[in-house]
Formats: structure tokens, C-alpha cells, sequence
């Protein structure tokens, strides 16, 4: 049972926060393409380390930095394959402090999130979207077939540490042809919208996260009680 549930060691089988930041480091175009959902048993892995030590020389010699790379349009890729993902919640936070960072805080914010998640389809079966593993999405071609399924919905023209433009990279062979059971077709998603919705209400009038992808589909609708408990304090109903 140990074995099945984690099947080498590195980041857990599911898309939790490591893997997901993994896939959106490689989004934002901060990774060589299908470093992000490389086993951690693969040989590989330990190719692709070497690859990158090389690509960092490359970078530092031609003096692209990383401002050069994480630009207001690479952000908006991040946050669109973040929908395609159905990716941890604890990707907004990151990708809002990475915004921030980056001086794009007054643009990237929840409301930036929401309409983004309103016109990205979720493509990607892995658990807790669906039954599949990291291991799966790896042998479907990764990120690099993710990238290539929304290449319509992605500002291609940003540059990434290949030296080359999201487009060019595109134009590489993907390792591993897609399984429709585990990375879902442009035109036959999981679903329609984004794996991540913000909402709004008067429990959380600055906004909350749901992963919508990992939902009970048939169960959208809920009414009832909603209390929650303030520090100190007793329960607490919202009016």
C-alpha cells in the first residue's frame, strides 16, 4: 500500500503544492521544458540538472536576468496553466507574493485570478481532479503538451532560459504522446472553467479560494448554516 500511495521519493504523486509550483516555474518559463514532472528515480533528472547548471552559464553571459523573464505577460501564463492544472489553492498565495515582488501587485490580484479562471478550460486528471498520478501526467507528455493543448489562451512571444521564446520551444517534439484520460483535449476539457475559483461573500468579503476541479461535479449547490469561530471567542454567524 506504501508503494502505491508514493511511488519513488521527491515532491507527493498528487498535484499538491510542490508539484503544482514545479509545473508553474515552468509556465512562467523559469525551467528547461518537461524539467517539472521529471520522476525523481530518472536518470533523467540528473541529465536535466546538468542541462540547467550549463543554461545558468548561458543566461549570465548573454545577461538575461530573471526581471527579464517573470514580465507581467509570463505571470498571466502562470496563472492560466494554474487553471489548467486544477493546481493547490497555496498557488495563489505564491503567485500573488511573486507579483508583488515583481512590482505587478496592483495588476495580478484575485479579481486578475477569477477572470482568467472564466475563460480557461481544466485539462489535467491528477488526483484530486481525478485518479491519476504526476507519474501519468509525466508519460502524457508533461507541461510541455499542457502548454502546447492552451497555446491559444498563452502569450507565447515571452521569453524563457532557453535563450528562446515560449513559441520556439513549442516547436520541440513532445517526449510522450497525450493520454486523454489524463491530460484532457483543448476541445473536450474536464471542465469549461478554470480548476480554481475565487469567490466572494459576506463570510470572506476579501475573497476565498476553491479548487473547483477536485469537487463533487454533481454537488455545486449548497444551502445551509455557515458558522465559523473567532479567536478568543465563541461561534459566530455571518449576517
Amino acid at each position: 500500500m506504501e508503494d502505491r500511495a508514493c511511488p519513488t521519493w521527491g515532491a507527493c504523486p498528487l498535484m499538491g503544492t510542490a508539484n503544482t509550483m514545479q509545473c508553474l516555474a515552468e509556465a512562467l518559463g523559469m525551467t528547461l521544458p518537461g524539467a517539472a514532472t521529471m520522476i525523481a528515480t530518472s536518470s533523467e533528472l540528473l541529465r536535466s540538472a546538468k542541462l540547467s547548471g550549463n543554461q545558468i552559464v548561458k543566461l549570465v553571459e548573454k545577461e538575461i536576468r530573471a526581471g527579464d523573464i517573470m514580465t507581467l505577460p509570463a505571470l498571466e501564463n502562470m496563472i492560466t496553466m494554474m487553471m489548467v492544472l486544477g493546481g493547490s489553492t497555496n498557488s495563489v498565495v505564491h503567485i500573488l507574493s511573486l507579483a508583488e515582488e515583481l512590482g505587478y501587485g496592483d495588476v495580478i490580484t484575485l479579481d486578475k485570478i477569477s477572470q482568467i479562471s472564466k475563460k480557461t478550460p481544466c485539462l489535467v486528471n491528477v488526483k484530486p481532479n481525478g485518479p491519476y498520478h504526476l507519474t501519468d501526467f509525466e508519460r502524457s507528455g508533461g507541461m510541455p503538451a499542457a502548454l502546447k493543448e492552451v497555446r491559444s489562451c498563452l502569450n507565447t512571444e515571452v521569453l524563457t532560459v532557453t535563450c528562446k521564446t515560449m513559441a520556439e520551444n513549442m516547436e520541440a517534439p513532445l517526449k510522450y504522446e497525450p493520454d486523454r484520460k489524463v491530460l484532457y483535449s483543448f476541445e473536450e476539457p474536464i471542465s469549461k472553467d478554470g480548476g480554481i475559483a475565487v469567490l466572494y461573500g459576506n463570510i470572506a468579503t476579501g475573497g476565498a479560494i476553491l479548487r473547483q476541479s477536485a469537487r463533487y461535479r454533481d454537488n455545486l449547490y449548497h444551502k445551509g448554516p455557515a458558522s465559523f469561530r473567532q479567536s478568543g471567542g465563541g461561534p459566530c454567524r455571518p449576517s
